[in-house]
């Protein structure tokens, strides 16, 4: 992960606000006996069928949960659990074609949601990104795109980072190459290691 290590770097040497107390991190280590296992979906709110349905399912989930959600009564819980709920009732819901025509209205219909969401046109835009990138270059199907990687984890970063820039952390860091996009990349690395133990285990 030179990549990350390098560009990360970039961007601490120019923070203002904000610094790593090194020595902090170490007191917190030194404390940390052992990590505890939790089982990736305990609370029971995501799609999962062991198959190329729950990687399609992370893809929208995560290009839509790109920002944190300045509604009160709206949540990554809801979010999780709504899309979770579209795909159950309709199994084409996030076939790549159909992800790239969908409306403000009609993501909040998917998501049985009353009104406008935060930021409804951006992440529309990056619904339909994912569609069109999906199609593109992956026959459709984001299971595809992880087969690619051989089970490694920077080369998914990397994939991911290439094909979806909408999911970056800001424009600004991406324009300077910063390689620790927030959403897709890691939190999809994350998701496929926990979602798909053994034989489909990251690295």
């Amino acid at each position: 992960m030179d990549e990350v290590r390098a560009t990360s770097a970039w961007v601490a040497s120019r923070s203002s606000h904000v610094t790593v107390d090194s020595s902090g991190i170490e007191k917190v280590v030194s404390k940390i006996e052992s990590i505890p296992k939790v089982e990736w979906d305990f609370e029971g709110i995501h799609y999962f069928d062991n198959g190329p349905l729950t990687v399609q399912y992370l893809f929208v989930l995560d290009a839509l949960n790109f920002c944190f959600w300045p509604d009160k009564d709206l949540n990554y819980d809801d979010l999780a659990s709504g899309l979770k709920a579209a795909l159950q009732n309709d199994k084409s819901a996030f076939d790549a074609d159909r992800l790239q025509k969908y409306t403000g209205p009609q993501l909040r219909e998917l998501l049985n949601w009353p009104r406008p969401l935060p930021l409804e046109d951006e992440r529309v835009r990056l619904l339909h990104e994912v569609g069109i990138e999906l199609e593109r270059n992956f026959d459709g199907k984001a299971s595809n795109l992880v087969e690619q990687c051989g089970k490694s984890a920077v080369n998914l970063v990397a994939l991911v980072a290439r094909h979806f820039p909408g999911g970056s952390f800001s424009s600004f860091l991406v324009f300077h190459c910063l390689s620790f996009e927030i959403n897709y990349d890691q939190l999809l690395s994350i998701y496929f290691a926990r979602h798909f133990p053994g034989k489909n285990s990251f690295h």
